[in-house]
């Protein structure tokens, strides 16, 4: 896992697609770029750890480009939730609940993620309130695509 700038992002992924991103639909160019000037940008190579289960969830991450794997951890196993792609978000619900990350993320391929800490998302509150208003209905349209994800897994394991 190595930093990669701000520069490097939008030579790559111009606005337009930045903006297609579920987790950063219909926010403003300056708030997309607030967020990755003031955001950690990183490039993870395959098999890179994200973030590891117990660890300290003070920041989401958004997927720019790749994907990563959600593994949880039952007696001393590792199994696989869900894959995360190009414009889904991680780490966000242990923000919300003030609790360490429950899983560990892997990268499935090369990935491009920016880290926005929790200090960063709370300011964005003050600063750009209604940026701060879309990143939150995007961020929650997430958590529910997830739930929604998860509770059929949960179904087909039962039958």
């Amino acid at each position: 896992m190595h930093e990669i700038t701000v520069e490097q992002v939008l030579n790559k992924f111009p606005f337009e697609h930045l903006r297609e991103l579920a987790t950063f639909g219909a926010l403003s160019d300056e708030c997309i770029l607030d967020l990755l000037e003031n955001g950690h940008l990183m490039e993870l190579a395959p098999g890179d750890a994200l973030y590891e289960a117990g660890s300290s969830a003070d920041e989401f991450y958004v997927i720019i480009d790749g994907t990563l794997d959600l593994f949880h951890h039952f007696e001393d196993k590792r199994a696989p939730t869900r894959t995360y792609h190009a414009g889904d978000q991680l780490g966000f619900v242990g923000i919300i609940a003030l609790h360490p990350h429950r899983g560990t993320a892997i990268a499935c391929e090369t990935c491009w993620t920016v880290a926005i800490s929790s200090s960063q998302f709370f300011d964005l509150n003050h600063t750009a309130p209604e940026n701060f208003g879309l990143l939150m209905i995007n961020l929650s349209r997430g958590m529910a695509r997830t739930i929604s994800i998860l509770g059929d897994v949960i179904t087909e394991l039962q039958h």
